[in-house]
C-alpha cells in the first residue's frame, strides 16, 4: 500500500491494524492529513482516536485508528464513470476564469505600468 511522501505499510500481516501519534507539525506520514483535518474527522466522529493520559492530568497523547482513517478515505474516493473523458490539464479552465481586467491589471503591474497613476 503506498503512502503520503512514498512511504509504504509492509512488512506486518495487516499494517493498518495499528495506532498512530498525530502529526504534531506538518503532515501525518501514513496518510498525508494535517492534525486539523484529523481532529475535524476526530470531532465528526468518523474515524477511531483515543486520548492517552495519566489519572489527574489534563494533558496526553492522542492517537488514532490507522484502518479507521484509511477506511474512511476510501469509502469518500470519488469514482470516474468508466469510459468517462477527463478534461485536459493546461491550465485554460482556469485561465478562462480570471475576468479580464484582473488580468490586464496584472499584466500591467508585472511590466510596470502599474495599473494606477
Amino acid at each position: 500500500m503506498k503512502l503520503a511522501q512514498g512511504l509504504e505499510l509492509s512488512g506486518q500481516p495487516d499494517s493498518r491494524d495499528r495506532w498512530i501519534r498525530l502529526p504534531t507539525k506538518g503532515r501525518c506520514p501514513f496518510t498525508g492529513m494535517s492534525r486539523g483535518w484529523f481532529y475535524d474527522a476526530i470531532g465528526r466522529g468518523v474515524i477511531k482516536s483515543a486520548s492517552l493520559r495519566k489519572p489527574g492530568k489534563l494533558t496526553g497523547v492522542r492517537v488514532v485508528y490507522l484502518a479507521s482513517v484509511m477506511d474512511y478515505i476510501e469509502k469518500n474516493v470519488e469514482k470516474t464513470p468508466q469510459g468517462a473523458d477527463l478534461p485536459a490539464d493546461n491550465g485554460d479552465e482556469e485561465r478562462a476564469s480570471v475576468p479580464a481586467s484582473v488580468e490586464s491589471a496584472a499584466t500591467a503591474s508585472v511590466q510596470g505600468g502599474g495599473g494606477q497613476s
